[in-house]
């Protein structure tokens, strides 16, 4: 239940619940775009191992093409 606060409705925030990945169904070399970093560029396409892409996706420095 929302919090009533000076006579307004206060709504209820919003949380996008991440993309679960099927890791299992991805092939061996899989593509990432970069999206922050020191060592990615924003926008660039890499062609990395599935493994190596895990860690990234999961840090949130890129994702899945």
């Amino acid at each position: 239940m929302a919090k009533r606060t000076n006579n307004k409705e206060a709504k209820p925030v919003m949380v996008e619940k991440p993309i679960q990945i099927d890791w299992d169904s991805l092939g061996v070399n899989v593509n990432v775009i970069g999206v922050s970093g020191r060592h990615l560029t924003v926008g660039k396409e890499y062609t990395i191992s599935k493994e190596t892409a895990k860690i990234l996706v999961n840090k949130g420095v890129a994702r899945l093409k």
